[in-house]
């Protein structure tokens, strides 16, 4: 291979990773509704931006989960399993594309767009 072979692929590589790294980590304002399901069924379905504590009931009436949602994020403040996963996957912020989930209590939260009709399965 000559050198300028070599440069070529290395600047497409550049640009590649820089438009992935852009995909990836940009906050955009597609992810403003926030949804919480329980047993595949949504139970909470509100903007990211309004601040409110929601508790989430097992069929008992026990409060099993509670989530937070504060100055536009939102996590999980309380879990009553065993590990406790789902408290320490951090926060979901607008333009976040990750999810929190409780597997054991079955409980999953996740942003989607103001415009949207995805639910966590499809999403």
């Amino acid at each position: 291979m000559k050198k300028a072979d070599v440069l070529l692929i290395s600047i497409l590589i550049c640009i590649f990773l820089i438009l992935i790294g852009i995909f990836l980590f940009s906050d955009s304002e597609n992810g403003d509704i926030l949804v919480i399901q329980q047993n595949q069924k949504v139970i909470y379905k509100d903007s990211i931006h309004k601040d409110s504590e929601i508790y989430i009931m097992d069929a008992s009436g026990n409060v099993i989960n509670i989530v937070t949602v504060k100055n536009g994020t939102a996590y999980m403040s309380f879990a009553d399993c065993a590990n406790k996963d789902c408290i320490h996957m951090g926060e979901l912020t607008t333009g976040s594309k990750k999810q929190i989930s409780c597997l054991p209590n079955r409980v999953l939260i996740y942003l989607v767009s103001k415009n949207s009709n995805v639910d966590g399965i499809t999403k």
